[in-house]
């Protein structure tokens, strides 16, 4: 029979029975304990202790925009024979938002214009837009002319463009050779708008299609030259030439900061050549018309040094000679012919 009695007894023997934990939860929650506490002095000592480190970081910190072109790849058929390739063009680009920024910057207010703009009903109004035609041939055109860079250029196409596609950028000159477009990146116009690759976006296209760079130095600060490639990570494609009789100390001022990237100073004479040899170390030694001689050649080849020789004209009689002289490069204001003309001989794939 069940009766009060009997269901308190039983409640007491319940009462009376405690879990017991094993050596494993004990162990479990000790090895928890100990993560959680490595956490919280791992955070502490980012937080607090390194607090002025990353303070620092921040300030230092820097941020590089570019414009990246969409390379198109080789397009082939299913024998593999090329359909499409790729070709190297120049074009200056107008880039509205900049334009209209830069002139609002430089002038204050932007010149205006009325026009007329049908409506989703189809009927007309008057609209107000920036006059683009008017900026640039305010701003833009005048210092191109100056430099003898500018061409003529549809404005109705510029406004058409401008009212329709604001940031597409409107091509003002296509298919430049590359002396020409040297000039404009040489000239820098200085003014929004007018897109010239910088040095960033040279370095990061470079950088994008596994390009190398040969960097002319003219007064440059090798600090800033040393600051922007090492932002690309690009210190290992790149080599420096400069001019010692202009600027002495920036070869050796850039191989002082990087030891390990290349520098290619000028030959002149073979004396000149084996202090090169002893103060920069040099891989590449450069020559041209002046120092490209005999006793120069061999005090650079005793050295095992790399001969990079300038033959700027459209010449492969003179790309022969210096190749067949000792010459391992070649600089030319012609490089699609120099590649076509080292291709057909064998010197290059």
């Amino acid at each position: 029979m069940f009766t009060g009695q009997n269901c308190r007894k039983n409640m007491e023997g319940r009462r009376r029975i405690r879990p017991e934990f094993g050596i494993e939860i004990w162990v479990l929650g000790g090895v928890i304990i100990l993560c959680m506490a490595a956490i919280c002095l791992r955070l502490w000592f980012v937080q607090v202790r390194l607090a002025d480190y990353y303070r620092s970081k921040i300030k230092g910190a820097s941020q590089v925009t570019v414009r990246l072109p969409a390379v198109r790849g080789e397009i082939r058929d299913r024998n593999g024979v090329p359909l499409v390739t790729n070709r190297v063009t120049y074009d200056v680009d107008f880039y509205f938002p900049d334009l209209v920024s830069g002139y609002r910057q430089q002038y204050g207010d932007v010149p205006r214009k009325e026009f007329l703009q049908k409506d989703s009903s189809g009927m007309l109004h008057n609209r107000r837009e920036p006059d683009i035609v008017q900026i640039v041939n305010q701003t833009v055109i005048p210092r191109l002319k100056q430099f003898g860079l500018a061409e003529p250029y549809n404005t109705e196409r510029l406004e058409t463009q401008f009212r329709n596609q604001q940031l597409v950028p409107f091509v003002y000159r296509q298919d430049l050779d590359f002396l020409t477009f040297s000039e404009f990146a040489e000239r820098d116009v200085e003014f929004p708008g007018l897109q010239v690759p910088t040095f960033d976006e040279a370095l990061a296209l470079a950088k994008k299609d596994g390009i190398g760079i040969y960097v002319h130095c003219k007064q440059a600060a090798p600090e800033e030259l040393v600051a922007a490639i090492d932002r690309h990570e690009m210190g290992e494609h790149v080599l420096f030439f400069a001019d010692n009789e202009s600027d002495p100390h920036l070869l050796p001022e850039i191989a002082r900061l990087r030891p390990t990237w290349k520098t290619m100073p000028e030959a002149f004479n073979p004396a000149h050549v084996r202090e090169l040899m002893e103060a920069l170390r040099p891989t590449i030694i450069a020559f041209d018309n002046r120092d490209f001689n005999d006793a120069t050649i061999a005090a650079a080849r005793q050295a095992k040094v790399g001969i990079f020789v300038d033959r700027l004209a459209n010449d492969p009689t003179a790309w022969q000679n210096a190749i067949d002289r000792g010459a391992t490069g070649i600089q030319t204001d012609y490089p699609d012919e120099l590649a076509a003309f080292l291709r057909s001989h064998g010197y290059h794939r």
